[in-house]
């Protein structure tokens, strides 16, 4: 014998049937409130992490340069440890070795900005007769219009490169810098040891994988950047100091380093790596001639290593937005400074890398790309 639902019973399931139908009608508020929610956190933590990042400047300044000189010495690392060099020892070694350069380097730059300042009165003195010479060649409209301004300006040439030379000349001021520089590098070695075994402790055996494999794909990514373009750097340094060397302009060795310092800052960096020598080129020998073939043959340099060299070096190009890398730059420069601008490039290749290991945030790591891929 059947027996007939009551109707407290049906009041029942007919309540539950809307109480399931109702996650399905409010489901798309839910998932757009979600998705507030987490752009407003989003949002907040990137507010945040800039204050701290201005606030903390100088810390994590040399935090991230001794990051960055990290990936300058595991090559050398490993192919010491290869030759059979215990690996105290080989720190040791690269490090006395760092120190050197760096003295070495630090006393040529002093060096040739005091030289460059005893003969800023000649070259200031050669600018001047080459502007009279020019107002006097073309009609006083256009000299008004366009060269006055800029004659203005280059006028303080020589204040600039006085500014500049007692900064160079107060380099002892950065000495407990750059020590704790060296300090936090000799303690981020020590610390790659272990790095692994504190992951695994830290998020398990399962997770832990994962993890690495994230930042195993990251370091890979920044040591191969960054050793493409220190090789990179060292070659168009050297091509620059012969070029500057073979035209007779002063002071090759300087530009040279300059050069390949400034190539760490993408499309900027080799701007201004042309621009600086090809002025010192047009008031030294007052010819806008050689002037003319410096800044050509300097250009030349420049497009062959960025487009022939760099690429068959790294085999492959960073797949980054050229217009990501350009905000980068602008926002890192406001942030550090030159020191920012040189570390733009490795810190969005670790962004991009965490991004793409994460399957909510691919897109994001998408979007970044220059290839989408």
């Amino acid at each position: 014998m059947t027996q007939k639902p009551h109707p407290a019973d049906a009041g029942s399931s007919a309540v539950s049937a809307v109480d399931q139908e109702k996650p399905s009608l409010w489901e798309p508020a839910t998932r757009f409130y979600r998705r507030l929610h987490v752009a407003a956190l989003g949002l907040l933590i990137v507010v945040l992490t800039i204050y701290l990042l201005r606030e903390f400047a100088v810390i994590l300044q040399q935090v991230a340069i001794a990051g960055f000189l990290v990936y300058l010495i595991l090559p050398v690392q490993r192919w010491l440890l290869r030759r059979g060099m215990p690996l105290l020892p080989a720190y040791v070694v690269i490090l006395l070795m760092a120190s050197g350069l760096a003295f070495g380097l630090g006393f040529l730059i002093y060096s040739n900005f005091q030289d460059l300042l005893q003969k800023a009165p000649t070259y200031r003195a050669n600018f001047e007769d080459m502007t009279q010479e020019l107002e006097a060649q073309i009609p006083d409209w256009l000299y008004q219009a366009i060269f006055r301004t800029v004659i203005e300006q280059a006028r303080d040439a020589e204040q600039n490169v006085e500014r500049l030379g007692a900064m160079v000349g107060r380099v002892l001021g950065i000495v407990p810098y750059l020590l704790l520089v060296a300090i936090y590098l000799v303690f981020l070695l020590w610390e790659l040891s272990g790095t692994n075994e504190r992951i695994e402790r830290a998020f398990g055996p399962e997770r832990s994988h994962a993890v690495q494999a994230v930042i195993r794909n990251a370091s890979d990514l920044i040591e191969r950047y960054i050793s493409v373009k220190t090789l990179v750097s060292l070659l168009i340094g050297a091509l620059t100091t012969i070029a500057l060397f073979l035209f007779g302009v002063d002071y090759p060795v300087l530009w040279g380093i300059l050069t390949f310092l400034l190539n760490f800052i993408p499309y900027l960096g080799s701007f201004i790596a042309v621009a600086l020598p090809t002025l010192l080129a047009l008031v030294q020998m007052r010819s806008l001639a050689t002037a003319l073939a410096v800044v050509v043959v300097l250009t030349i340099l420049q497009n062959i290593v960025a487009l022939i060299v760099e690429p068959l070096v790294a085999g492959h190009r960073l797949n980054l937005s050229p217009l990501l890398i350009l905000v980068a730059l602008a926002f890192w420069f406001s942030i550090w400074g030159i020191i920012g601008m040189i570390l733009a490039v490795p810190l969005l290749v670790v962004v991009k890398s965490v991004l793409a290991s994460i399957e909510e945030t691919r897109w994001l790591a998408l979007l970044m790309s220059k290839n989408n891929e």
